[in-house]
């Protein structure tokens, strides 16, 4: 299937004041494929309660914090060993899944999207929602990840789950129009003076910058578990 970028939405805001559903604590049990190589998941932390407590709290519905939970479980059992990554986009308030991809493959590595159909459906949804995607190298949230949460206005959060165990979260506190903006010139702000590092570091240093100024100006709020 053709992979597209979500380029906005419109719906109906949910109702704080809702009661959540309190649902089972019970650990998930993320299965061993046995592939062996830098993308293997860290079992051994994924399968205990440290990990599970790590989504205790991390949003503000406790049935969206568990939902992502075992979502993230799905999610490193299929792609442990690999260099693919899975996404879905779960209702802010519920945890219901609106729409999930998860046919990333051949070329596609490191990257994941949405088809034209899932895109039409959660556009359709009318739905606040919160992406949640995995990171095979583990990396902390790319640039890509900052812009697909501010250029989708009915997302409220950003959750990256890493094989080694770590979770990060993004979290829109204000709307930015010009992200995109913003993020190209500070790539080439890095790259212009760091003549010498790879692309991959000068990713890396520009989501540090862009998390970090962001924060700054109280427009996203970043968290690391």
């Amino acid at each position: 299937k053709n992979i597209v970028t979500d380029e906005g939405n419109s719906g109906k805001i949910p109702t704080k004041g809702g009661a959540d559903v309190m649902l089972h604590s019970e650990l998930a049990i993320v299965k061993d494929n046995g592939i062996k190589n830098d993308y293997r998941v860290n079992f051994e932390l994924v399968n205990s309660k440290a990990y599970h407590d790590k989504f205790i709290g991390l949003t503000e519905h406790k049935s969206l914090d568990e939902a992502l939970y075992k979502q993230a479980a799905k999610m490193l059992e299929h792609r442990s060993g690999t260099e693919y990554e899975d996404i879905v986009m779960l209702d802010a308030r519920t945890g219901a899944t609106i729409v999930k991809n998860d046919e990333a493959s051949g070329d596609f590595k490191h990257k994941c999207g949405l088809t034209e159909k899932e895109v039409k459906k959660l556009n359709e949804s009318g739905l606040y929602f919160e992406i949640l995607h995995n990171h095979p190298s583990s990396s902390i949230p790319s640039s890509d990840d900052i812009k697909g949460l501010f250029n989708r206005p009915m997302a409220v959060g950003s959750t990256i789950i890493c094989h080694n165990g770590a979770v990060y979260r993004l979290k829109k506190l204000k709307s930015i129009e010009n992200i995109n903006d913003l993020v190209n010139a500070t790539y080439t702000d890095v790259k212009n003076k760091y003549l010498n590092w790879t692309k991959p570091m000068i990713e890396n240093y520009v989501s540090d910058i862009l998390i970090e100024r962001l924060n700054e100006r109280q427009i996203l709020s970043y968290s690391k578990k």
